[in-house]
């Protein structure tokens, strides 16, 4: 017992240390977009970011959820020894990425409807609608490149899956640097930066994807609506969390441009894109548990499961705490990153939000990973409320209510609020449900392909 303990444990560190290094990179070339945005276009560029910022949440959503469900069916028949239905989930979440993909890149024509309505002045519209019409003809791309390094990592690769992030990401801020500087695109050039990095990782990941001792192998497709159902649920939970992102985004953005107008949206972008990477941490611990939890749970392995819930439990409030004191110790060095113009009034609204906004973070660990478990043992419809409550339902509540009462920090205190309360709901929910105790987890899915 002590032996199989070191060695999940060994695994686990190794899953979640190659994820979250991955996820790191992924939201260092979205800092790098905000950093350089900032640099050649000021205060505008950074609004006109934050506004259309969104619109990619959503993308990445939609990625997730058919990268994150697929992959995890994916492992359970691993686990269960079921070749024909991993097979079968690869093939089916590959035909849906697609297709999604080719209905986003209609977003691109549509950009000078969307931007308006997204609360872009005349001044600003230009600027988001040079972004959407250069990032969105790459959908596919971004559907693709999710979906891959999701089975890649499912299928026993997190160091690949790893390095095509990484390849992708060091690629965008390489190109983010030559597209606005020296060529000067101005917002088209770092959207076309931000897309082409997928498609270099997808080119990293190909050689072993299509190898012959491959898992990943297509099948006959055979797709009807109860199997995309079957396939998609246990990425919901990660759809609702990337669109509650930017749904969240997009009412903030209203609401502060009523209290403190296009410096308040500037300032909120940067609160935002360092939360987007201290959040990609935290979902790079859920996703590396997320291959283990659900291979043991396709076996019937229930003190494993639990063993490596605990694991990226702790390992997520460590990071949640480590984020929540990084903000209060440094807040006008990390905002003053992101503006170049030295603008006070940008300065000192960005740092107060670091400041209130972040203490979210051992809170938002807690939620994130138990949602990630329950998705992982095939308790989608659960992880999918709990994370539509906490990151939506609750937070848009919050936001009209104390931002009435308090202004700015009403703001920035409503993450906080709903991440705490829901925390407590969480932790009642699994002290209330005794885990330790046969019966707990669910039975056996019924097997589709």
């Amino acid at each position: 017992m002590h032996t199989q303990h070191n060695t999940l444990l060994s695994t686990a560190a190794r899953y979640i240390s190659l994820n979250v290094m991955g996820m790191l990179g992924l939201s260092c070339y979205i800092l790098a977009d905000t950093y350089f945005i900032s640099a050649a276009l000021g205060a505008p560029g950074l609004t006109a970011l934050n506004l259309v910022l969104p619109l990619y949440g959503l993308l990445n959503g939609l990625a997730l959820m058919l990268g994150m469900g697929g992959a995890t069916r994916f492992a359970i028949a691993q686990g269960r020894a079921q070749p024909d239905h991993a097979r079968a989930a690869f093939t089916h979440t590959l035909i849906l990425a697609l297709i999604v993909g080719g209905l986003a890149t209609l977003v691109a024509p549509l950009s000078g409807v969307i931007l308006p309505l997204l609360g872009a002045d005349a001044g600003i519209a230009p600027l988001g609608i040079a972004y959407l019409g250069a990032l969105f003809p790459f959908s596919c791309a971004f559907m693709l490149n999710n979906v891959l390094v999701c089975f890649m990592r499912n299928a026993g690769h997190p160091r690949l899956a790893m390095a095509a992030m990484l390849v992708g990401s060091l690629s965008n801020i390489l190109l983010d640097y030559l597209f606005l500087f020296p060529l000067g695109w101005g917002m088209a050039g770092a959207a076309a930066a931000t897309g082409l990095a997928p498609c270099l990782g997808i080119l990293t990941l190909a050689p072993v994807c299509l190898g012959k001792k491959s898992p990943l192998r297509l099948c006959r497709p055979h797709l009807t609506a109860g199997k995309i159902k079957h396939l998609l649920s246990p990425g919901l939970p990660s759809l609702v969390n990337e669109a509650s992102v930017a749904l969240v985004m997009a009412l903030f953005n209203s609401i502060i441009l009523g209290l403190a107008g296009n410096p308040g949206v500037a300032a909120y972008g940067i609160v935002a894109n360092l939360a987007l990477v201290a959040t990609a941490m935290l979902t790079g611990v859920a996703q590396g548990i997320q291959p283990l939890i659900s291979r043991a749970y396709g076996a019937g392995d229930c003190a494993a499961i639990l063993q490596a819930r605990r694991i990226a439990m702790v390992t997520a409030l460590i990071f949640g705490a480590l984020f929540t004191a990084l903000a209060q110790v440094f807040p006008t060095q990390l905002a003053g990153l992101f503006n170049a113009g030295q603008d006070a009034a940008l300065g000192t609204l960005a740092t107060q939000g670091l400041r209130i906004y972040f203490t979210a973070y051992p809170f938002m660990g807690f939620n994130v990973i138990l949602a990630a478990y329950w998705a992982s043992t095939g308790r989608g419809t659960r992880a999918f409320w709990f994370s539509l409550g906490r990151s939506f339902i609750l937070v848009a509540a919050l936001s009209l209510l104390l931002s009435a009462l308090l202004g700015m920090p009403g703001v920035w205190l409503t993450v906080p609020c709903a991440e705490a309360l829901f925390a407590l709901a969480g932790l009642f929910y699994m002290k209330s449900r005794k885990p330790s105790k046969p019966g707990t987890f669910p039975p056996p899915l019924q097997n589709r392909q």
